[in-house]
Order: C-alpha cells, then structure tokens, then sequence
C-alpha cells in the first residue's frame, strides 16, 4: 500500500490561461501560449541644417497586437493511496479558468532634436587641424499609447447598447498580456471548487453577450428613461445575444511511477481508479492525463438596467441556450494532454504569481499615457 500525500497538479498554480492547453489544438501545438507582434513605421525624419544650427526631428507610429488562447488552464490538490491495483484520490481546492483574450495598441512619438556646431583646433603635431563636432542643445520626446481595440469595442458597445450596458457583455479587461498592449479584452469564465458530486469532470463556460437597447425606439420605454434623467438616472432593456463555448475537463488516467490507472469514476470528491498492478510504497512521481471537451452554444434572452442617482441600481437579465432547447449538442474532440509534478510537491512546475486574472471592472475609457510609445 502507497500513499499520496498532498500534491498539487495542474497547468499552473494559479491557473493561468496563457500557460494552459488550447481548446483546439493544431498538430502538435496543444499549449494555449500567447502571441505578440509589433510593427513601427516612420512618418517622416529630417535633418535641415541653418548656419550653425542643425535639428534632427522624427515621427513614429506603431501598433502592437497580441492574443492568448482559446484555451483552459486547471489546478487541483490531490491525496489519497493505493491498494494493490487500485487508486483513490481526493480532491480538493480545484480551480478551473478557460477563455481568449487579445490585445491591441495604437503609439505615435515625436522626437526633436537641436544641435550646435562646435569648432576647436586639435592640436596633434603634423595632423594638427581643425575638428568639428555637433553639440546637444537640447532634445524634446513626445508619445501617445492608446488602448485601441478596447476604445473600438467601447464605441461599437454604446452605438448598439447604450452606455449603460456594458456589464451584460461579459467582456473581460486584463492588464498584463503585455505591456505594451495597455489592456487585453476577451471573453473568460472561472470556477473555484465547483467539482460536481460524484462526477470526475470540471467545468466553465466562457461566453460573450451582445445586448441590443431598445429604449429609444419605444415610446412607453422611452417615456421612462426620461423621467429617470431628472433624478441622474438611466434605463436601458432590450434583447441578449450570446455565444457560449461549455467546456468539460475529465483526468481520464493517473500514472503513478510507471504504473497506470484507468477507468476514472468518482464518488463525492474522491476519485478511483483500476490500474495495471501495484507500486512501491514510497511514489516518487505522478502524471494525469486531462481530457477535455469543449463545445459551442448559442443564448438568447432579455436584459435590464435601471440606475437613479448613479448610487441606486437594478441590473437584471435572463438567457435560454437555444441549441440546448432543441438537443442540439454541438461539441469537439475528445483532446488529450498530460501534466505531472513529484508526489508532495505543493508547487506545479512552471507557475509563478504573475498569472493573467480578469479585471471584474469590466470596460473602462482609453489609456492617453505621456511617454514614448515607441522607439
């Protein structure tokens, strides 16, 4: 008999998106990663030069882009024994996060420069003569960054669903993909300690939302947003459009040493599973095969938001998934990945604290920073 002390084993700890598997993988490719690419192009760079003087001016613009995922990214401690061929697990402080994010950012910079002509003789027997050199007078560097794909969706959201709306789209804001991108936007949904009882299979369901107000077309509700705007307050309602992308991920195999065990099922939070014989009573390392299945759906459903005074406010909404109303299952896969970590290492290999989390701020207005956006 082996026993399974604590051990922690996932992508990363915290789960991060960006170090996780990809919902649909390409060949050989099946970590979720993030891409980042930067063009900068030259507006113009003159260099006139008056008597004496000379200025050296240049103008910049870029744009830098990035994306990470669709992808998922899991976590969970697990302890238990073996029993001969058997393995039971339990399962306890499981973080499941899955998603896409991308980024965009738009950069100008100026740089002005003036110089002086210095004149002076250098003496140096017979290569003795005069030697110039340009001085620095001084130098003036100006740069602008904005956020623009988050400034593009916050126009596009407030054309079709007033500015009030913004929390029904389920966009997420992240701060740090890049630097460089000033904000990611993306759809991402968590779950934390929400294993099923009795069932081997984690689950999120990230989704976008694209409410549409009709307040303004319709005279009765129109009439109300209205009355509102004297007390500083604001109604929106209308249709929901969403589209939701269920995922499930099962540990369909433990390895332990070597020695494999397969045909998982699960009672409460603890795990069995049947393997090919026993093992040592002193385990060394463990690996777990994670299967997962994502899937697409489509909602449909109604919104509401009433403010007064900007401090009173009541945000509601309601959705049906319409291919589920109609059995309709629209899934991909079954995929296959691996992650493993030594037996009573708390420590998943690889993570570090700086794991992508979403802002629960949602939008916010783009970014103006007074520094060089590029160089």
């Amino acid at each position: 008999m082996a026993t399974i002390p604590n051990t922690r084993i996932g992508t990363s700890d915290p789960p991060d998106l960006c170090k996780g598997f990809a919902l649909f993988p390409m060949g050989d490719d099946v970590r979720s990663g993030a891409v980042f690419n930067r063009s900068t192009k030259d507006l113009f760079r003159v260099s006139p030069q008056i008597l004496v003087f000379k200025l050296n001016a240049n103008a910049t613009c870029g744009l830098a882009a990035g994306c990470c995922g669709p992808g998922y990214g899991l976590a969970f401690t697990a302890s238990g024994a073996t029993n001969g061929n058997q393995l039971s697990l339990t399962v306890n402080d499981d973080k499941i996060v899955g998603g896409f994010f991308a980024g965009a950012s738009a950069g100008f910079n100026v740089n002005i420069q003036i110089s002086r002509l210095q004149v002076s003789w250098n003496w140096d027997g017979w290569n003795s003569g005069i030697k110039t050199s340009w001085t620095s007078l001084g130098s003036i560097n100006v740069g602008v960054n904005v956020d623009f794909l988050g400034t593009i969706l916050d126009i596009l959201l407030q054309l079709i669903a007033g500015s009030d709306s913004k929390a029904y789209t389920l966009f997420q804001k992240v701060q740090n993909l890049n630097p460089a991108l000033l904000a990611s936007w993306g759809f991402y949904d968590e779950k934390q300690n929400t294993l099923p009882d009795n069932s081997p299979n984690f689950f999120c369901e990230p989704s976008i939302a694209i409410p549409i107000d009709i307040v303004p077309y319709v005279e009765a509700l129109n009439g109300i947003a209205e009355t509102l705007k004297a007390l500083y307050g604001s109604f929106t309602a209308g249709p929901q459009i969403s589209i939701d992308f269920p995922l499930s991920v099962t540990p369909s195999k433990f390895t332990i040493d070597g020695v494999e065990f397969g045909n998982v099922q699960a009672t409460g939070r603890t795990f069995t599973a049947t393997g090919s014989g026993p093992i040592s009573d002193n385990p060394q390392n463990i690996a777990v095969e994670l299967t997962h299945t994502p899937g697409i759906d489509i909602g449909l459903g109604v919104f509401m938001n009433l403010t007064v005074m900007k401090f009173f406010s009541v945000p509601a909404s309601i959705s049906f998934d319409l291919l589920s109303l109609f059995n309709i299952s629209v899934n991909f896969g079954p995929f296959k990945n691996s992650v493993n970590n030594t037996v009573g290492s708390m420590t998943i290999p690889g993570s570090n604290e700086t794991a992508m989390k979403a802002d629960p701020h949602g939008f916010i207005d783009f970014d103006l920073q007074p520094e060089p956006a590029y160089a």
